[in-house]
């Protein structure tokens, strides 16, 4: 019996810690996959088969995954990165090159991967990230340490290995470098708040701008495309559009984060406030419906608008019989003209309120003595 309590007592800490290892891999591998249909997509991209892509939208995928699933998915951007690259040696290369082509890949990989985490890092630290990027500030913040200052890491490590190795020359080295550079920079500033757009489904403050940062992306990308595709035989009209098209995306990206943010945000704020009016007004006609003293609200004509009971039994009569009358055919004709006088002096600002002692009929025809106490700002 004691075994057997024992192997019941571990089996459920075990089966959980099973389900998040094997979530974990899935993500991995769901990183990887994503990362490596990117990369292989953005090929299309370039100018011509001599020319890299100018944009590189895997380092903005590989910064979102890290921020929605933590620093331990950078595997998967390894893993993809290698797909891309490939580790199948070529037969027509030596064993050397093999090697050579191997251990760039994996600094590839491995710059990739810093890049992703490194940037993580920073937004979170600097940017207020788990936020929804809604102020103008937290995407700035983003846009710079997320974008300008994490794409350092992996352009001048990988174009570093191309230059160690021979792959490029020191002409050709900044150029190559800032080619690499902006093109994560572009990936980053572009992909990774779709990336996160799509995927963070349980946050309302980035589930609820799809399309508004979706569509007018996707929309000047396809253009740009489109342009570049009918200027292809003119290379320096090519660049000029294919440069333009991606500032456009770029601002238009910014932007339309930036406005979807704030009507996100005052969409929640709203929602938040009415709940809390909603809160306060059952509250209220609780206290109103509970309280021992005679409570009404009254237009500025003295026509009830609602009643409580305490009311209805102090005068006798039903409350769907009093919304009915107003507040002078209950009150004895010899206290009319004071209350009005002072009802006037209310409405016109020159008092806050009055407290009278005056006679009332009652519902059985005698009259009663009250206290009538009267604010202009009182919500009954």
């Amino acid at each position: 019996m004691a075994r057997h309590n024992n192997n019941s007592g571990t089996r459920f800490p075990i089966t959980i810690a099973v389900a998040q290892s094997y979530t974990r891999l899935l993500q991995i591998i769901g990183l990887a996959v994503v990362y490596f249909i990117a990369g292989k997509l953005s090929y299309f991209l370039a100018i011509s088969p001599e020319y890299a892509s100018v944009i590189w939208p895997p380092s903005g995928i590989a910064l979102a995954g890290v921020l929605i699933y933590g620093y331990r998915v950078w595997p998967g951007i390894m893993l993809g990165v290698l797909l891309i690259n490939g580790l199948i040696p070529e037969e027509t290369r030596s064993i050397s090159e093999n090697l050579v082509s191997v251990g760039i890949a994996l600094i590839i990989g491995i710059g990739a991967s810093l890049q992703a985490v490194l940037g993580t890092y920073l937004v979170q630290r600097y940017a207020g990230f788990p936020n929804g990027l809604t102020r103008e500030k937290d995407i700035l913040w983003f846009l710079f340490y997320g974008g300008l200052l994490s794409a350092l890491v992996n352009s001048t490590l990988s174009v570093a290995m191309f230059f160690a190795t021979g792959r490029t020359s020191a002409e050709s080295f900044l150029s190559n470098w800032g080619t690499w550079w902006l093109g994560d920079v572009l990936g980053i500033v572009i992909f990774t708040p779709l990336g996160l757009v799509w995927m963070l489904q349980a946050n309302p403050v980035w589930y609820n701008r799809r399309m508004a940062m979706t569509l007018p992306v996707f929309v000047l990308l396809a253009l740009t495309a489109t342009a570049v595709f009918f200027t292809r035989n003119d290379l320096v009209i090519t660049w000029l559009i294919f440069l333009i098209g991606l500032v456009l995306t770029c601002l238009v990206g910014i932007f339309s984060l930036a406005s979807s943010g704030r009507e996100c945000l005052l969409q929640l704020m709203v929602e938040e406030r009415t709940a809390t009016l909603e809160k306060l007004k059952r509250r209220f006609c609780s206290t109103f419906e509970s309280a021992p003293i005679g409570i009404v609200n009254m237009s500025p004509e003295g026509l009830f608008l609602e009643v409580n009971q305490g009311f209805c039994d102090f005068i006798g009569i039903s409350h769907q019989e009093l919304l009915t009358l107003s507040f002078g055919q209950i009150t004895h004709s010899d206290y009319h003209l004071a209350d009005v006088e002072k009802i006037g002096r209310c409405l016109a600002g020159e008092i806050s309120g009055f407290t009278v002692e005056n006679k009332y009929l009652h519902r059985k025809g005698h009259l009663i003595w009250g206290s009538f106490n009267r604010k202009t700002d009182s919500t009954c």
